[in-house]
């Protein structure tokens, strides 16, 4: 039989009955029907929840309900510690090996899939030790082993189930499923199957669970969500829409405004042209009046331009006498800084005291002699009272270790306070631990516990929607379609991949071989320009041999070379052969110098000794020779090079036309795949977009959820922190109390503390004064033996201050010897720079008495071209000032003005102008007024509500605003003016009644409207689909139990799967709404877009309804899973039972009846799992067989073979009545071994239903 699971292996897990590793290698046959033997707590079960492990199931679920919480680290106590499965595939000879291992730090288990069967080398090492997890894979692959990687329990589940996931881990273990699952197809869901079956009691709730996540497979595999529909509309949006909709009605009736508005931008267009009218008058008056300004102008530019000749004279000259001045003052600055110099050196060494430290160096040998007499005066007196000094140290120290005794003893007196006090505070805290013990211990509130467990539950159930919010998938059909749209795109970017790297490739190649022949060619133009070069130096090399006549060379070489050897060191090789130089030999004045001194030469003025120069090799017929011979050995190295770098070119060239060639035909292959791949690229980003939007719709529901039940949980931690802090307080002031009694021990401790310390301060005032006692002792000792202690202390003391004077002297030394450099070198200098700095001075007064002058006489001379100028400007005001007016108003008031209509008749003065100007200005600030009030009043009726309108409204005049900001940033602002920004500004307004202009918002109300009457037809679509996807699974359910029958005890059993969401009372207004949708036709809708209107009565009003419908949540839920009804009919001896609820299903006749049942939907499940005609077996775990009679076991066996599903049956003992249904078991024992007990090869010997007698 291919495709099931075989063996189970435990290697060294936990011992039950000594709770530790068991050291052994336990085996479990599953190829047939076995029975695990063994008494209670040996293991059995615990073994036996590790099958379903093989099949992907998590820990949590398959310790759900047995108040355990460790499956992997209870099993897997160590790193040795392993669960190997051993299935078979295509046949017996395909086999796998699954083992798995406790994480290590984690309750999770890891999966490694090997190729092939078990053998106990991969666990047990050559030293008979179990392999650790870490080594395990190195260990198999040294030895050849092929293993996969270390997986995850959700990525093992994914390969061994075949699990058909789109994420991007899933893709990437698909080549593992493909390689290591247990069936040839997807076998999604047959985890949960495996632990209900493991389950030592499944509730008719469990079962109704099992149809609510498979409805949820059934939309998409891989999802495991909540069947809760929603329609998230708000009442206030639907109340918006219809305020929006009277709003938009009521603007298009502001007609009156409408009216007063237009007429107002007509007069105040008309009062702006008569302003542009004025403006035209103006500009014509100002032309007459420039035109008698020019003649002022030009006599006025004359007398500038005398004014501007004397300043350039004036400026000459001032420059020319601060120069004179400038020099003068950077000379007596000069002079001053030398004598600075020597007058700052000379103050500083006076500050220092300079003098009195020269005398104290001079007496310094003095001072040391000094030294020497009075230290030997001293040592000739305290030789003679060495008894008495020694008398006086005994005493002192005699003093001093009194002193020290009596301070050891009032320390001794410290510690014993001291530790008086650390025992009384040790006896307080032992009484307040003893106290804080009882308080922790007392039992917890009542309702401090009740609020634990609530917010616990709702933590749960807050994780449960947060992990069904994380893995939410959308619906199967989106996912198709984007895993279609993907692939498409994936295929297309594939090609265009290719064909963008065959052109990279190609361009590189271009690139490469432009390179290439660029390097080639730079190569080839560098040997032709070397072998150029080569050949002009190879010529010129030989017409050195044989220089043409009348050259340099030719003149040298017609005399003996010993003459004009040395000229030959000096002379250019490349002007030899020149023959245009005129060269003359002139015998021994070119050879040799004046004087005749070998090895010298003489250009002109200039005698260059040429001895140490090398003489040239052309200076010889030898030596040339060599030359030619050399360079024609290197031209022919170079035209070598050159037809080398003349093959690569022409090589480079021919590769770079075959690559352009090739690029030229991957570039149109690339532009085709690109468009492609861009339709291809829409397509896929289409199908993720209705994918996201599916995925946060089921995302958001279960966020509500969890935020619904977060509000609950903090306002139960808020109670619970009450209670805690009522708790705190008592405890905290049972604290303090001792706290108290502390502080009290502490005051008496810190009082002796003091009373020991003054005894210590008295007992260093005794020791002090019997010192002082001592020592004026020693004085009178010293006195009585003829040495007088005043002339010991100031023979000392006159010591010290000789030692201080010859310190002083040492450290003055530096500056005693600047001194007297300062004397030798600088100060006989002083007299010298003071003449200098005097002589100075005069001549920068005279420089600056000359500038002074001059300044004064162009002072004179430009005050007359001044005064002329002025009478002319004078002149010329009384015409500027009307111009001036005229050009002001014409620049202020009346510049923006740019319409004119008729030409103005009449004076053409300042003063007539400005009075008309004023006028009209007045006449337009009304109307201007006007108009600003009636489009005010316009906008805020638009501005009512908060809608598209008011944002239309807002964007016109941000336009607006914008507009003239940007007039503003250009200084045209002030020209935009009041007048204009109304009229602009009530033109725009005004924008809104032109159909193209309302247009897009009457058809955005409209779409909204049909936005929600789509959305109702589609949540009633979704209804009727869930119930449509009910009835199938009914139907597959009906489909796959008729293929297992056999139990005499009961008959026709039916399951009933069925859903009353379509009986809802909230779907009958969607209903109308959907209704109303359908019968809206296309022709309808191609109206309304081509003329939209408003949404008529009839329309508004089932909106309105809509709107009563919805519920103040905001959300039209139907929680699908409620509607869900599961039911069993059955008939047990002769009596039909229907089974719908808890009760029902615990009022069956007897616990094995219900394992049956139970059984036989889950085997109902099962055939949906697997499919149609699936090869793939099933292990199934039954735990405590005694619970089911031998004639129920016996059918319960027969439909689990004919379902291609093997049993395992735990029992404490083998039962004869039971054991013969088996065909092996398996007996477990206390050391943790697995025993396999003998087959029962007997058993087709024996009647079965005699047995059973």
């Amino acid at each position: 039989m291919a495709h099931r699971l075989r063996k189970v292996f435990a290697v060294n897990i936990r011992n039950a009955s000594t709770n530790r590793a068991s050291a052994h290698v336990g085996q479990l046959d599953l190829r047939a029907h076995t029975m695990a033997i063994g008494v209670n707590g040996v293991g059995k079960s615990s073994y036996m929840r590790l099958i379903p492990l093989f099949y992907g199931a998590t820990p949590e679920r398959i310790l759900r309900g047995t108040q355990k919480h460790n499956l992997i680290s209870y099993t897997l106590p160590g790193p040795s510690s392993a669960v190997a499965f051993e299935y078979e595939r295509e046949s017996e000879k395909d086999l796998r090996l699954a083992v798995m291992f406790a994480k290590p730090g984690v309750e999770r288990p890891e999966f490694m899939i090997i190729e092939g069967g078990y053998k106990e080398s991969y666990f047990v090492d050559e030293d008979g030790a179990f392999v650790e997890r870490d080594r395990f894979k190195d260990r198999l692959e040294s030895m050849g082993i092929e293993v996969s990687p270390r997986f995850e329990l959700h990525e093992y589940r994914s390969v061994i189930l075949y699990e058909h996931r789109h994420t991007k881990e899933g893709r990437s273990l698909r080549s593992w499923a493909a390689r290591h699952s247990l069936g040839p197809s997807s076998l999604y869901g047959l985890d949960l199957i495996a632990v209900a079956m493991t389950s030592e009691k499944l509730s008719f709730r469990d079962l109704q669970s099992l149809i609510l996540e498979r409805l949820n497979d059934s939309v998409y595999e891989g999802a495991r969500n909540s069947n809760s529909r929603q329609m998230r509309k708000d009442r206030k949006d639907v109340d918006s829409w219809l305020a929006n909709v009277k709003h938009a009605q009521d603007v298009l009736n502001e007609t009156v405004r409408k009216k007063v508005i237009e007429e107002q931008v007509g007069k105040v267009g008309e009062m702006a042209m008569d302003l542009g009218s004025l403006r035209a008058a103006c500009e014509v008056s100002i032309d007459r009046r420039a035109a008698e300004l020019d003649m002022l102008d030009l006599e006025i530019g004359q007398l500038t331009v005398a004014i501007h000749e004397l300043e350039r004279v004036a400026a000459e000259g001032k420059e020319a006498h601060d120069r004179t001045v400038a020099s003068a003052k950077v000379e007596l600055a000069k002079a001053k800084a030398d004598l600075e110099e020597v007058v700052g050196r000379e103050r500083h060494f006076e500050s220092l005291g300079v003098q009195a430290m020269v005398q104290k160096d001079a007496l310094q040998s003095q001072y040391a002699h000094d030294k020497q007499v009075a230290t030997s005066e001293l040592k000739l007196l305290t030789e003679r009272v060495n008894d008495a000094q020694q008398a006086l140290q005994a005493a002192l120290a005699n003093i001093e270790r009194d002193l020290q005794a009596r301070k050891e003893q009032i320390q001794e007196q410290r510690e014993a306070a001291a530790k008086e006090y650390d025992s009384q505070v040790e006896v307080v805290e032992q009484e307040r631990k003893a106290v804080l013990e009882e308080l922790d211990l007392a039992e917890a509130a009542p309702r401090r516990i009740e609020i634990q467990e609530q917010i616990a539950a709702h933590h749960k159930e807050i994780g449960a929607h947060d992990t069904l919010s994380k893995v939410a998938e959308a619906p199967k059909e989106a996912l198709d379609h984007r895993v279609a749209a993907d692939a498409a795109l994936a295929a297309a970017n594939e090609a265009l991949s290719e064909r963008g790297q065959h052109v990279e490739r190609t361009g590189n190649q271009v690139k490469s071989g432009v390179a290439l022949q660029e390097q080639a060619f730079l190569t080839l133009d560098q040997a032709e320009g070397e072998l150029s070069a080569a050949t002009a130096h190879h010529e010129t090399l030989q017409a050195q041999l044989n220089p043409p006549a009348g050259s340099v060379l030719a003149t040298l070489r017609e005399h003996p070379p010993e003459e004009w050897a040395n000229v030959a060191k000096v002379l250019d090789p490349e002007r030899l052969l020149r023959t245009d130089l005129a060269p003359r030999y002139e015998g021994m004045g070119l050879g040799g110098g004046a004087g005749g001194e070998i090895g010298e030469v003489n250009v002109g003025p200039l005698g260059i000794n040429v001895a140490p120069v090398e003489l040239p090799r052309w200076a010889t017929h030898d030596g040339a020779r060599a030359q030619i011979t050399e360079s024609a050995a290197l031209l022919q190295r170079i035209r070598d090079k050159r037809d080398d770098a003349l093959a690569v070119s022409k090589k480079a060239q021919a590769e770079l036309k075959a690559a352009r060639d090739a690029l030229q035909i991957g570039q149109h292959e690339l532009t085709r795949a690109k468009e492609r791949q861009v339709e291809a690229a829409e397509e896929a980003a289409r199908a993720k977009r209705h994918v996201e939007l599916e995925i946060a719709r089921v995302r958001k529901e279960h966020a509500d959820d969890a935020a619904r039940l977060r509000s609950a949980v903090v306002a139960l931690d808020a109670e619970l922190r009450a209670i805690v802090r009522d708790e705190h307080l008592r405890r905290a002031s049972v604290v303090q109390q001792f706290n108290d009694r502390v502080a009290k021990l502490r005051s008496q401790r810190d009082g002796a503390w003091g009373s020991l310390t003054d005894q210590a301060l008295a007992a260093e005032a005794a020791a002090k004064e019997q010192r002082q006692r001592a020592q004026d002792a020693h004085a009178a000792a010293l006195k009585g033996q003829g040495v007088d202690p005043t002339q010991v202390t100031a023979l000392q003391e006159r010591i010290a201050t000789i030692e201080a004077e010859l310190l002083s002297i040492a450290q003055n030394a530096h500056h005693v010897q600047a001194w007297r450099m300062f004397e030798l070198e600088l100060l006989p200098l002083k007299l010298e720079r003071e003449a200098r700095a005097a002589e100075l001075r005069p001549r920068l007064d005279a420089a600056v008495r000359d500038q002074a002058k001059f300044e004064q006489d162009a002072a004179q001379q430009r005050a007359e071209l001044t005064s002329a100028e002025a009478r002319k400007r004078s002149a010329r005001n009384s015409t500027a000032e009307e111009l001036d007016g005229l050009r002001r108003l014409a620049k202020t008031h009346l510049a923006p003005y740019r319409l004119k209509g008729p030409l103005r008749a009449g004076d053409d003065s300042y003063y007539s102008l400005s009075n008309d100007t004023r006028n009209r200005i007045d006449m337009l600030e009304a109307a201007t007024q006007k108009l600003e009030v009636a489009t005010r009043d316009l906008c805020s009726k638009m501005r009512e509500r908060s809608s598209e309108i008011s944002q239309w409204l807002d964007g016109r005049q941000a336009d607006h605003s914008a507009l003239v900001h940007q007039r503003e940033q250009q200084g045209l602002g002030e020209a935009y003016l009041r007048h204009e920004r109304a009229v602009d500004w009530g033109r725009a307004a005004l924008e809104w009644f032109e159909p193209l202009t309302h247009r897009q918002y009457h058809m955005a109300l409209r779409h909204e409207m049909e936005g929600l009457f789509s959305a109702a037809e589609s949540f009633v679509n979704h209804i009727a689909n869930f119930e449509s996807r009910v009835y199938e699974l009914n139907r597959q359910f009906q489909r796959s139990l008729d293929l297992a029958t056999g139990f005499k005890r009961f008959n026709n059993l039916q399951v009933h799967i069925s859903s009353t969401a379509a009986s809802s009372p909230a779907l009958k207004a969607l209903r109308e709404m959907r209704d109303a949708s359908l019968a809206r036709t296309s022709s309808f809708r191609t109206a309304a877009v081509s003329n939209p209107e408003l949404p008529n009565a009839e329309e508004v009003a089932l909106m309105r309804a809509f709107r009563d419908q919805l519920p103040d949540t905001g959300t039209l839920q139907v929680n699908l899973d409620e509607h869900v009804r599961l039911a069993f009919e059955l008939e047990e001896m002769g009596k039909p039972i229907r089974v719908d609820n808890d009760r029902s299903m615990t009022g069956l006749s007897s616990n094995g009846l219900t394992l049956v049942v139970t059984m036989m939907f889950l085997l109902g499940f099962l055939g949906i799992v697997r499919g149609k005609n699936s090869p793939v077996g099933m292990t199934w775990v039954i735990d405590e067989v005694g619970r089911v009679s031998p004639d129920n076991l016996l059918s319960y066996l027969d439909v689990l073979s004919q379902q291609n599903v093997t049993a395992v049956c735990a029992a404490p003992s083998l039962d004869p009545s039971l054991g013969v249904l088996f065909t092996s078991s398996h007996q477990f024992e206390e050391d943790g071994s697995i025993g396999k007990a003998q087959a029962q090869d007997t058993a087709a010997e024996f009647d079965l239903e005699e047995a059973l007698q």
